[in-house]
C-alpha cells in the first residue's frame, strides 16, 4: 500500500521571535495534552515540569524540536500545535513572570545576560501544511512513541471528532468550547491552587476522568451477538482506540451514545453524594467502578426500573463492599481464602475484587465484583422493576430454562431464551421472592396472560 506523504520544512526561530509570533500559533488545541493536573507551575520537592524546561534551556540544553501544522481554514490562528505545548506554554508564561524557578527566581530576576541568552537561545519548529484531523492525531502519537504518554493522551490527539470532543467535554472544561462538563467532574481551586473534587476522591492527573468516560462510552459502543449494547464487558484501551478510530461513528451516533453515558454518570453523582454523606469523602476510583458496573448489569438485566432509595442503595453496597478493603487479618473469612477462579492467578477474594476494579479484561474479571456483591446485597429489596418481564437475571433464566429442558413450565411446549420469559412461581405482589427457586420459564405469551398471578394459580385457570 502505498501513501502520499504530506509536506514539512524545518526552521530555527529564536524565543525572542516565538513569543513574538505566539499569538498566530494555537498552543492548546483539544487534541494537545493538558498540563499535567493539579500539579503546580512551582515545584516544592523537587522542580516542576515548568520549572525544568526553562532551567534546561538556560543550561544550553536543546528542549528538543517543536511540531506544528499550517491552518487554512482559522480565522483565529495561523498554525496549530502538534508536538511541544508544554514547552510553548511554559516558555511564554515564564517570560510574563507567572512562575518562578526552583532556586525563587522569576524572569524579571534573572541578570540581563541570563534573559538575553534564553531571548535568543534558537528553537527547532517542523511545520507541516495543513492535515486532515486525523493525520494531526497519527503525527503526534508517531512522535510520542518512545515517550511517556499515556494512552488515553494519545487518545485524546485524535482532536476534533465527534467521539474525542464528547468524552472530553464531559469529562473537562476545554479551552475555546462552550460546553460545561457532567457535574460529577465539578471542582473548586483552594488557596494551593489546587483542585479540590467534591464529588470524587481521585484527579484528573493525565486525563484519568477522560480514560473512565471512555470506557463507559464503549460499553455503548459495543454490540453483542444480540445487536445489543450496554452492560458488562471489556473496555481496554485497545477496544477504546478502535472506537475513536471508527470514521463510521457520526456525530448523531455519538450523541445517542452520550445520553445513555449522561444518565450512568448521574446515577454516580447520585452514589457520590450519599458516599460524601456517610464517609465524608467522594467515591474512591474502585468505587467509581463498581457502582458503573452495577449500573451496567442493571441497565441491561432489568430495562425499565427505579431504585426508590437511593441512599439505602448505596448504604446496602457499601456495607457489602467494605469488608473488601480491610486489612487482610480484619476480613470476613470467606474474603480471605483463596478465589478458584479459572482465568485468574491464585488470589484471595480480596485480592480478586481490588484487582477486578482495576482491570477492563477479560469478561469474567469485568463481571466478578459485580457477582460477588450481589451475594451480600439483596439487589431486589432497592429495586423496583417497571417491566417485570426483566425482573430475573439473565444468568438465572439461562440456568433454569436449561433445567427445564428447554421446555415451558406452563404446557411443557419447545421454548429458547427468544421466545420465553421468566416467571415468579409464588407471585411477587404476594411476597414472591426473585431467586432461582422462585424462577420458572414460561412461554411469552404465558407470561403476558398471567398478569400478576404465579405460575401455580395460571396453570389452575388453565387446568394444565
Amino acid at each position: 500500500m502505498t501513501t502520499t506523504p504530506y509536506l514539512y520544512k524545518k526552521i530555527q526561530k529564536t524565543i525572542r521571535e516565538f513569543i513574538d509570533e505566539y499569538y498566530r500559533i494555537d498552543c492548546q488545541p483539544v487534541g494537545q495534552r493538558l498540563d499535567v493536573t493539579d500539579q503546580k507551575l512551582e515545584g516544592t520537592s523537587k522542580p516542576s515540569k515548568a520549572q525544568g524546561i526553562i532551567e534546561t534551556i538556560l543550561r544550553g540544553i536543546d528542549i528538543g524540536q517543536i511540531t506544528i501544522v499550517k491552518l487554512s481554514d482559522s480565522v483565529e490562528f495561523d498554525f496549530e500545535s502538534i508536538d511541544g505545548g508544554h514547552r510553548k506554554r511554559y516558555i511564554k508564561m515564564f517570560t510574563e513572570n507567572k512562575f518562578c524557578l526552583f532556586d525563587g527566581r522569576k524572569y524579571s530576576d534573572l541578570s540581563k545576560e541570563e534573559r538575553n541568552f534564553i531571548l535568543n537561545t534558537e528553537l527547532t519548529f517542523c511545520i507541516y501544511d495543513d492535515l486532515p484531523v486525523y493525520e494531526k492525531g497519527y503525527t503526534f502519537r508517531t512522535l510520542n512513541l518512545t515517550t511517556d504518554v499515556k494512552h488515553m493522551e494519545m487518545l485524546n490527539s485524535f482532536g476534533d471528532i465527534p467521539i474525542a470532543n464528547a468524552i472530553r467535554e464531559i469529562s473537562r472544561k476545554v479551552k475555546g468550547i462552550k460546553s460545561k462538563p457532567h457535574s460529577l467532574f465539578e471542582f473548586t481551586i483552594n488557596a494551593d491552587d489546587v483542585k479540590k473534587y467534591p464529588w470524587l476522591s481521585f484527579v484528573n492527573k493525565r486525563l484519568l476522568h477522560d480514560e473512565l468516560v471512555a470506557r463507559i462510552f464503549f460499553r455503548y459502543y459495543d454490540t453483542n451477538e444480540q445487536g445489543e449494547t450496554g452492560g458488562l464487558g471489556t473496555s481496554t484501551d485497545t477496544d477504546i482506540e478502535k472506537m475513536y478510530s471508527d470514521v463510521s461513528l457520526t456525530q448523531e451516533k455519538v450523541d445517542k451514545m452520550k445520553k445513555k453515558v449522561i444518565k450512568l454518570l448521574d446515577f454516580l453523582e447520585e452514589m457520590a453524594y450519599w458516599c460524601k454523606r456517610y464517609n465524608n469523602r467522594g467515591l474512591t476510583q474502585k468505587e467509581f467502578n463498581l457502582f458503573t458496573r452495577l449500573y451496567l448489569y442493571m441497565e441491561y438485566e432489568y430495562g425499565d426500573y427505579n431504585i426508590e432509595e437511593p441512599h439505602n442503595f448505596f448504604k446496602g453496597v457499601n456495607d457489602a463492599f467494605k469488608p473488601y478493603m480491610l486489612k487482610h487479618e480484619d476480613q470476613p473469612a470467606k474474603l480471605q481464602k483463596v478465589a478458584k477462579l479459572g482465568w485468574s492467578n491464585e488470589k484471595t477474594r480480596s485480592e480478586q475484587m481490588r484487582s477486578s476494579l482495576t482491570e477492563y479484561r477479560p469478561t469474567a474479571s469485568v463481571k466478578q465484583p459485580v457477582e460477588w456483591i450481589l451475594e451480600d446485597f439483596d439487589i431486589a429489596q432497592y429495586v423496583t422493576v417497571k417491566d417485570k418481564r426483566r425482573l430475573f437475571p439473565r444468568e438465572m433464566r439461562e440456568f433454569i430454562l436449561s433445567k427445564q429442558d428447554y421446555k415451558c413450565a406452563i404446557d411443557g411446549s419447545k421454548i429458547c431464551m427468544k421466545t420465553s420469559q421468566g416467571a415468579h412461581i409464588k407471585a411477587h405482589s404476594k411476597g414472591g421472592m426473585t431467586t432461582l427457586k422462585n424462577l420458572a420459564m414460561v412461554a411469552t405469551h404465558h407470561n403476558k396472560d398471567m398478569g400478576s398471578m404465579s405460575v401455580t394459580e395460571y396453570k389452575q385457570i388453565l387446568g394444565a
